[in-house]
């Protein structure tokens, strides 16, 4: 017989509902025991698995000994570890704490009882870069031992954003005051250069005044060179496509660019014997050389080489790599190529992203703007790099052969014939208005003068049906050049308008005064220039009334 059941017998009836009760009590006790153990797991496993899966860094170390007994992979990311390297070891033992002082004030504050919140902080990397973050720490026990938990909030690539978006704002305050000081340069240029071309006409061959004066024009065309690289540089451009001889136009930028590299960079070009005539905007070409020889510039610490190269070349068949297809065809290509550090596979493939920087306190925003004027060229780009060895960049544009019309071509060298026809002349500045029509006369053009939109209306109307063309600043304090030909040409709906100015094209593009490039120039010019913008403009054919819209 069973001995509980004997048991149950042998006792009285009070006893047996005692001992019943009793037992009934030690297994109510075991089942919450085991439902409290099943919670107590189900919580920890919750707590694991938002531990790993956390995008914040957390960390678990020791309070006496500060050693790692768990971190999760965030943690890992930031900081460039392996698991088993951190693991078991201590924060002494990764120093990865750039600033100890921030660790002993975190242990300081828990040690006295405080929580540790949004407490700044800097990180050093396995590979010795920087990380700067927030860290909060609570004290916690875990299996009875105290421990530290700490969670770290990563906001090294907000503050980058933040400067990045700081420099594009101080870059875009440059650019409008570059533009404003520009506007001012280029009207003296204006007038120095055509005087020049002026007192040039009175003087013999022999005069020895004539090379002073030759030299004067010279350093102001050298100085309106720089002007104009300074805008294309400082500002965004809107994109004038046009022909170019790369040869010429690298020419010209070498003696800038050795400025801008110093002494210990040998800055070679070796052009190419055929003829490299490409479609593209002079701006944005200059601002892509600049941006890719100061990029190589960056890249050796210590000076070096850059070696400038144009050179035709045939794609056969279609060559596909990283950074796109090149499809087959004739290319001028442009070769840069320096002595530097160079750069691994994986920034390689990131060259050309925006924000992207290998260099200290870079914007990341050159090479993505070098990719951007490639694109509105139709140009292609290629890159070879080994670290310690150098960098080659080459960009292949498509090559065109010059045609006899060409609506914007670089060296322009047609002749600067004169004429018989009345121009009105509205400029406010009245030094570069005097030579402009200085300048007209000469070349035997009737010219009305007119101090002010208002006074160009009034000269237009008293001499209604014989002007010709309209040649007006872009920019005047009343009205823009574009508002005063709308209104002349309610009269006269085919008159011809030129518009003249020393404001790079962005800022014209906000005074809605933007035309076609046969319609539109830029200060300073020569008297040939202005003679041959002139001569287009008044023998193009007439165009839409809406044309100016």
């Amino acid at each position: 017989m069973d001995r509980t059941l004997s048991l149950q017998i042998a006792l009285p009836l009070a006893m047996r509902d005692w001992l019943n009760e009793f037992m009934h009590s030690i297994l109510r006790i075991s089942k919450k025991s085991t439902l409290a153990e099943q919670r107590l797991r189900q919580s920890e496993e919750r707590f694991m698995k938002a531990f790993h899966a956390s995008p914040l860094p957390i960390s678990i170390s020791t309070q006496a000994e500060a050693r790692f007994v768990d971190v999760n992979d965030a943690f890992l990311h930031m900081l460039g570890f392996e698991r088993q390297q951190v693991i078991g070891n201590t924060a002494g033992d990764l120093d990865f704490w750039a600033d100890p002082s921030s660790r002993t004030r975190m242990l300081t504050q828990l040690g006295e009882g405080k929580g540790v919140k949004m407490m700044p902080a800097r990180f050093r990397t396995r590979s010795g870069e920087y990380r700067e973050g927030n860290v909060s720490a609570e004290l916690i026990e875990l299996s009875g031992v105290p421990c530290i938990l700490a969670i770290t909030q990563d906001l090294t690539e907000t503050k980058r954003l933040e400067k990045q978006l700081l420099q594009a704002q101080k870059m875009d305050a440059i650019g409008q005051m570059i533009g404003g000081i520009a506007h001012d340069f280029n009207n003296m240029l204006s007038v120095i250069i055509g005087h020049s071309d002026l007192s040039q006409q009175h003087q013999f061959l022999c005069d020895p005044i004539t090379e002073n004066i030759t030299q004067i024009k010279k350093a102001a065309k050298r100085a309106a060179s720089f002007i104009r690289q300074l805008l294309a540089f400082s500002s965004e451009r809107l994109f004038y496509p046009r022909v170019l001889d790369i040869n010429s136009v690298v020419a010209s930028l070498n003696e800038m660019l050795r400025h801008m590299l110093g002494q210990d960079i040998v800055l070679t070009f070796k052009p190419a014997g055929a003829s490299v005539y490409i479609n593209a905007d002079l701006g944005q070409f200059e601002q892509l050389l600049m941006n890719v020889v100061l990029n190589a510039r960056d890249a050796m610490a210590v000076g070096g080489q850059i070696r400038v190269e144009t050179e035709v070349m045939e794609v056969i068949h279609p060559h596909v790599d990283r950074y796109g297809t090149i499809p087959p065809g004739q290319y001028v290509a442009l070769s840069v190529t320096d002595s530097g550090c160079g750069m691994n596979e994986k920034e390689l493939a990131h060259i050309f992203e925006p924000l992207f920087t290998t260099k200290h306190g870079g914007t990341g925003l050159g090479l993505a703007t070098v990719r951007q004027i490639l694109k509105r060229s139709n140009g292609h780009a290629w890159v070879h790099s080994v670290p310690g060895e150098g960098t080659t960049f080459r960009f292949y544009f498509p090559r065109i052969k010059f045609p006899a019309n060409v609506p914007y071509p670089q060296n322009d060298e047609s002749p600067a014939i004169g004429g018989t026809e009345t121009i009105l002349v509205a400029e406010d500045d009245e030094p570069v208005r005097r030579v402009i029509a200085e300048l007209l006369r000469s070349a035997g053009y009737c010219v009305l003068e007119a101090v002010t939109p208002e006074h160009a209306m009034e000269l237009f109307s008293l001499n209604a049906g014989r002007v010709d063309l309209l040649l007006t600043d872009a920019v005047m304090s009343e009205m823009s050049g574009l508002q005063l030909a709308k209104k002349l040409r309610v009269s006269q709906p085919k008159l011809k308008v030129l518009l003249v100015t020393g404001y790079g094209p962005d800022l014209i593009a906000r005074y809605g005064a933007l035309m076609s490039d046969t319609k539109y120039m830029e200060k300073p010019f020569t008297r040939d220039v202005l003679l041959r913008k002139v001569r287009v403009a008044l023998d193009e054919e007439p165009k839409r009334e809406d044309s100016l819209g």
